[in-house]
């Protein structure tokens, strides 16, 4: 619907009438590529472009994500959980940034930045793999594993 062919409320400021105006469409722009179709055709909305933003940019991580294997179910779980939330977000009238996707969609993160926090939290997960592997190893020489203070647990009473 066109801003003009809505009457104004007493005492509403533009910014307020534009949020009333626009908040269904805004919400509408999480569906995917209807976020860059919305996008494109409410440039007169602020509040519509600050929602489209944050949908292309979920629309735009959902394509790489959905063609890993196993991890990708997973990645494009949290993609529909922050696009339901974006859509509430907007559906509710609220400016609400989805979390990191709204960094990424005002500029405030780079996708670099992204990138290597994603490859410090899996290098982190694949050490944390790893100690849990080397755990249980036999191998004196293995740095990795548990570390005993040298107290005897054939003392220690049973556990409940």
């Amino acid at each position: 619907m066109n801003m003009s062919t809505q009457p104004r409320l007493p005492d509403e400021t533009d910014d307020q009438y534009d949020i009333r105006i626009n908040k269904d469409i805004a919400a509408f722009s999480y569906l995917w590529i209807m976020s860059v179709v919305i996008y494109m055709t409410r440039k007169e909305s602020k509040f519509v472009r600050y929602h489209a933003k944050q949908g292309i940019v979920l629309f735009l991580l959902s394509i790489p994500i959905s063609l890993i294997p196993f991890l990708g179910k997973i990645g494009l779980f949290f993609i529909v959980a922050a696009m339901l939330l974006g859509f509430v977000h907007a559906a509710q009238g609220q400016y609400a940034d989805v979390p990191v996707v709204g960094d990424l969609a005002k500029g405030d993160l780079k996708a670099g930045d992204l990138g290597r926090s994603a490859i410090k939290a899996l290098r982190s997960g694949i050490d944390a793999i790893e100690g849990l592997l080397h755990f249980g190893s036999k191998d004196p020489d293995k740095k990795t594993g548990p570390k005993h203070d040298g107290m005897d647990s054939s003392n220690l009473p049973p556990l409940p």
